[in-house]
């Protein structure tokens, strides 16, 4: 990372802050810093500062399920408040992500998870002195359909009629349709988890770093520009992605977001 930074430091392109992907994490953890390929990093966020940059660093949703009881704080803390988004039969729905094991999602329509997840911020802040994060993976992502377990075959799952979406059913990529949460079931809500993500992550980052901060969602709805700034995701160095990129800002600015961009590299 460094060595990057100091390449474009070299060539003399404009940049306010260096980013921190998922592998800055130990394991792809979130809240953690790896020790070892990301060993020196606080020290290196210290020199941004030192130069008038800021640092900012990802966090996906996903909690491991797979770290030894008492080892791993937002998941051992998250059981005992008992946040996360249910499977149809009540229990924690289990999804894959970047983590090694099985991964659960907290449910941030729940006033409960706002305060577990403002104080995990303010943990991770302790460890490495970041100036924003960059909520990603957050429609919810899920590196299976719908569940590790599959999920049942009804109505909210296998609607009778399907909107355009990528694939053949609603459960692509994301959890099963009729996952429980505080509002409702995820059939209702599932364009509302970025959203509900947004404002405990900002007031986390305020109230950490005691300044305005910034928080970046890769997904967004109706009003998330009060919370939040959003990216389009991920997208190819090619000049047709350009030319949508621009297209893109515009009608996010139209949204009310006033602050997104694209990928550029």
């Amino acid at each position: 990372m460094h060595a990057a930074w100091q390449r474009t430091r070299d060539a003399e392109i404009p940049f306010d802050a260096q980013w921190g992907d998922i592998d800055i994490a130990d394991r792809a953890l979130g809240f953690t810093v790896n020790p070892i390929e990301f060993a020196g990093l606080s020290e290196f966020v210290d020199s941004l500062h030192e130069v008038g940059m800021k640092f900012v660093t990802i966090i996906d949703p996903h909690i491991s399920t797979g770290e030894p009881a008492g080892t791993y704080p937002p998941f051992d803390e998250g059981n005992a408040l008992d946040i996360w988004v249910k499977n149809a039969s009540g229990q924690p729905l289990l999804g894959k992500a970047w983590p090694a094991d099985f991964i659960y999602y907290p449910d941030y329509s729940n006033p409960v998870t706002h305060d577990w997840w403002v104080k995990n911020i303010d943990t991770f802040y302790s460890k490495l002195e970041w100036d924003g994060l960059w909520i990603d993976l957050n429609e919810p992502t899920n590196f299976v359909n719908g569940s590790v377990h599959g999920c049942p075959d009804n109505s909210l799952n296998y609607p009778p009629y399907k909107p355009y979406t990528e694939g053949p059913d609603l459960l692509q990529k994301t959890v099963c349709m009729d996952a429980q949460q505080h509002w409702g079931s995820h059939y209702d809500t599932h364009s509302m988890y970025g959203w509900s993500e947004t404002e405990p992550t900002l007031r986390g980052v305020r109230e950490t770093t005691q300044k305005r901060g910034l928080v970046l969602s890769r997904s967004t709805f109706v009003g998330s520009g009060r919370w939040t700034a959003h990216w389009l995701g991920d997208n190819w160095s090619e000049w047709d992605n350009l030319h949508f990129s621009i297209i893109g800002m515009l009608q996010f600015n139209q949204f009310g977001i006033p602050l997104v961009g694209a990928d550029i590299c």
